[in-house]
């Protein structure tokens, strides 16, 4: 619940001596102003946070530590220096024991969300193997819950449904170890792949599932992500007049932590309802929401997302008559997608795309 920390924060450091400064708790305090700061999009600040409290912190913290070196790299590769990114989180790896698990498995997750926010979903499937490897014999039934998304999540992009259908409902089965958003994401996950493979049936009921369990969960986010699953599922379904009920009309962009790697975007599939809608308004209500979701995806060097949005503009562009924007929109996309695999964000599209 990163909204709630800053307040938290500025108590705990007002708590604080000068004579905290450099210590393991000032470490910890560090860390966590980073990961506010990180979520919030803020590259440079969440940067240097990390920095300091990486100086602060020794070898016997390894949770903190691993998180910290975790964030770290991906605060790096915000600001646009990827290859960066991968070296020192893999230069990080070989000065640790195999043995230091919890700390090891965090620094892969650092490479596994690096590669995937790159856009690369091989390298990322790699570093899924890892971490389930290392969490296993570690016994961090956690990580094991999280291996199982982050690679069901590769092949849902690269369209191998069956395996990535497979992989969310194991991770799904964890949903009370799982991180909340991971877990709400797995249910999300499998009932897409099963409406793409046109399991209608099992998907309705995986999403009747989801929903239950964001009530549970009493979080109006995770609700949200559960409503706007449905209506991704209703447009696949061509069940318009259902989704457009919870659509309505808001352009705003979503901020980093909406985006981030999540399959279940609430801006982007507004935006799907807009344009199968298909009226002259909705398109240009789609397109100026897109735009921005682009420019902020670049500023944040959000390749995965970027994808997502050119391949939705491309669409909305046709369907305007703008043909010649909207190829050199989906070329694009295509030039951004190759490289990694990427093949879902066209395919979900379907025979307009």
């Amino acid at each position: 619940q990163i909204a709630v920390l800053p307040d938290i924060l500025l108590r705990i450091i007002g708590l604080l001596d000068a004579q905290s400064e450099g210590t393991i708790v000032w470490g910890e305090v560090l860390f966590l102003q980073g990961a506010v700061l990180y979520f919030s999009g803020q590259g440079k600040a969440s940067q240097d946070c990390f920095k300091i409290a990486d100086a602060c912190l020794s070898q016997e913290y390894q949770y903190y530590l691993g998180l910290t070196h975790l964030l770290g790299g991906l605060s790096t590769h915000m600001r646009g220096h990827t290859k960066q990114a991968i070296d020192t989180l893999d230069n990080q790896l070989l000065q640790v024991s195999s043995k230091q698990s919890l700390y090891v498995s965090r620094v892969l997750s650092g490479l596994f969300f690096t590669y995937m926010m790159s856009g690369d979903l091989n390298s990322a499937r790699s570093e899924t193997i890892r971490i389930e490897s290392v969490a296993s014999s570690g016994r961090i039934q956690y990580t094991v819950a999280w291996s199982l998304y982050m690679r069901a999540c590769t092949f849902l992009h690269s369209y191998d449904l069956e395996q990535a259908a497979r992989l969310f409902a194991g991770a799904a089965k964890h949903c009370y170890i799982l991180h909340r958003s991971a877990a709400v994401e797995s249910f999300a996950g499998l009932a897409l792949c099963q409406q793409l493979m046109g399991q209608q049936d099992a998907a309705q009921q995986t999403i009747r599932q989801l929903l239950d369990f964001a009530r549970e969960l009493n979080d109006p986010s995770h609700l949200t992500i559960a409503q706007s699953c449905q209506a991704r599922i209703d447009v696949l379904r061509n069940d318009l007049a259902n989704a457009s009920l919870w659509t309505g009309s808001n352009t705003e962009a979503p901020e980093f932590a909406e985006m981030f790697m999540w399959l279940e975007v609430p801006a982007l599939t507004r935006i799907r309802v807009w344009i199968a809608l298909g009226s002259e308004e909705s398109l240009k209500r789609a397109c100026e929401s897109l735009e921005k979701i682009i420019t902020r995806s670049q500023s944040w060097n959000l390749i995965n997302q970027e994808i997502e949005a050119a391949a939705l503009r491309s669409l909305a562009l046709d369907k305007l008559g703008r043909a010649e924007e909207a190829v050199a929109c989906l070329l694009r996309a295509l030039q951004m997608a190759t490289p990694g695999g990427w093949v879902r964000p066209f395919l979900e599209l379907g025979q307009p795309m």
